[in-house]
């Protein structure tokens, strides 16, 4: 938790040090955005948006990934490579598992769109997706107006 500057990057060196790291950036916020919330009108028919609710996804999310984030992997593609040399060109061309193929730029998206939607069970529709990048808009031009008056 040193930092002089917002935009530096620490990590913690201890479970300690990470739980009050997480209180002091997450869920304060959370709770000081969520209760201004509460007194803020909200268009009717539109259900409020929980910030509380978001950091605790965030948080179940990273203890899932923690095993996988704390170890050391290591991969080989010996079998896959040796696999790709004996195929016939009609098999290449069936069986294309080239990762040189890829076309990484569109593959990410669609990755990240897919763990939302299937693993972290988030509403995709485009209306939810809209909602969400107009209050991510309004919040930050909170922020923004916030910080140019303190």
């Amino acid at each position: 938790m040193r930092s002089s500057d917002a935009r530096t990057l620490t990590f913690a060196t201890n479970q300690v040090e990470l739980n009050i790291w997480k209180f002091l950036s997450h869920w304060v916020p959370a709770y000081l955005a969520d209760g201004i919330s509460m007194f803020t009108p909200s268009q009717p028919g539109k259900k409020k948006y929980s910030m509380i609710r978001a950091y605790d996804k965030v948080h179940k999310a990273s203890l899932t990934f923690t095993f996988f984030t704390k170890r050391e992997w290591t991969w080989t593609a010996g079998n896959c490579d040796m696999l790709l040399t004996k195929l016939s060109d009609a098999d290449k061309r069936t069986y294309n598992f080239n990762v040189n193929d890829i076309c990484w730029e569109e593959y990410y998206p669609n990755y990240f769109r897919g763990t939302k939607k299937y693993i972290l069970k988030e509403d995709m529709s485009e209306s939810k997706l809209e909602a969400a990048r107009s209050y991510q808009i309004k919040w930050r031009n909170y922020t923004h107006i916030a910080a140019l008056h303190s």
